[in-house]
């Protein structure tokens, strides 16, 4: 109890020197009065959730739309059942054959089943093009419908007329094109034949063709060849001149065109043009030294003119092994003897030799070579030689034995 009566009169004497304190104080103090004022402003609401709740709005509208859409497009069908009652033929009442007005319809009693037979018709209205852009979209469509009379399936007639063909299209946002065909019967006093109706669907426009016109480029020898079989045809044709025509230009874009220079020559041998047909050869063999066909067509061309030295040195010019020495020799032989060089003969005969040693043709012109030279015993062998072998001609054979009698010489 001691402890709290002296804390209690701690406590009263803590009060009593507060409130003396309180008492004195200075007068020229002045406690300073501070007023605060806030800038803060209270708080505001975030708008992000209605933001991301109309995203989501938008969002879930849009996908439906484009879902609408895309079912509108497919085509619609819808089925109708056309109910067509059946006339049971016993209960039909005969035709009186007394009635007074032939011309007037006759009251037939007629019993329908109760058994009906269930026609189902099926009209599919098939959307042909739905075109849809920014700006506009196209709503109409052309539709052509044949009625076709087909006969009604039971004795008695029934008829189904169409009571209505509606073609409905909704708005241009979600086109759709629906052809509906709604068929019902009836029973009517005067039966007809039953109407199918057909819906015929426009074709679609043929696209125009696309042609692209590519530029080729033939190049000279192309082209030749192209002007070298044209005058083949012209030449079996006998169009000698457009022929000749076509042969030079081929020659012109191809000069090593050979088959074309050498019909071009023989047109032109042929037309007793000789001079143009040596100029032609003279061109080839100035440009194509090792083409020894030229040179054998020049000789024979000189040969006809009888210029028989200018042969003989063409002749010269073609080497003993080419394709064509043979010609060569045969040349040779030929013009020598007639020109009476028969040095050149004899050698020409020896290489015939070479490559057919038994033919008696170039036995006898070695004999005959041999004996315009005087050296009869060779020339004796080579008659000898030519009588082994056939082929000779009677006229031949009587020749080259009166001469070996002449020569001393017998079979």
């Amino acid at each position: 109890m001691s402890v709290i009566n002296k804390m209690l009169q701690d406590l009263e004497k803590r009060q009593q020197s507060d409130s003396a304190d309180n008492k004195v104080e200075p007068a020229s103090f002045v406690r300073p009065e501070l007023q605060f004022t806030t800038k803060a402003k209270p708080p505001t609401k975030s708008r992000l959730p209605w933001v991301l709740a109309a995203l989501v709005v938008l969002m879930v509208w849009l996908g439906y739309s484009l879902f609408e859409q895309a079912q509108n497009i497919q085509p619609v069908s819808k089925v109708t059942t056309v109910k067509q009652p059946t006339v049971d033929e016993t209960n039909i009442d005969p035709v009186k054959a007394d009635a007074p007005n032939a011309n007037s319809q006759t009251n037939q009693s007629q019993t329908i089943a109760n058994t009906s037979v269930e026609t189902t018709v099926l009209v599919d209205g098939a959307v042909n093009e739905v075109q849809v852009t920014d700006k506009q979209v196209s709503d109409e469509q052309l539709t052509d419908i044949a009625l076709a009379d087909a006969p009604s399936p039971v004795k008695a007639p029934a008829i189904a007329s169409a009571e209505s063909v509606s073609l409905a299209s909704t708005r241009q946002d979600h086109p759709e094109q629906t052809l509906e065909k709604v068929v019902s019967s009836e029973s009517i006093d005067n039966p007809a034949p039953v109407a199918a109706v057909t819906v015929i669907q426009p074709k679609q426009a043929a696209q125009p063709a696309n042609m692209t016109v590519t530029e080729v480029n033939m190049t000279k020898p192309q082209l030749a060849q192209a002007q070298y079989q044209k005058a083949q045809v012209a030449e079996g044709a006998q169009r000698l001149k457009e022929a000749s025509s076509l042969y030079l230009n081929a020659i012109i874009l191809d000069p090593s065109l050979h088959a074309a220079r050498k019909q071009l020559v023989m047109i032109y041998f042929g037309q007793n043009n000789t001079n143009t047909a040596i100029r032609l050869l003279e061109s080839g063999i100035s440009m194509f030294p090792a083409y020894w066909e030229f040179y054998l067509m020049k000789a024979n061309i000189e040969k006809s003119l009888q210029e028989y030295q200018d042969a003989l040195m063409t002749l010269s010019f073609i080497e003993d092994k080419q394709p064509f020495a043979k010609d060569k020799w045969i040349a040779q032989s030929e013009i020598a003897q007639q020109v009476g060089q028969f040095a050149i003969a004899e050698k020409a005969y020896r290489s015939l030799l070479t490559l057919e040693s038994t033919q008696p043709r170039w036995w006898m012109g070695l004999g005959y070579a041999l004996d315009s030279q005087q050296q009869y015993a060779q020339a004796a062998l080579a008659y000898r030689s030519a009588l082994q072998y056939p082929g000779l001609s009677d006229t031949a054979i009587t020749f080259i034995e009166q001469r070996l009698v002449q020569l001393g010489e017998s079979q």
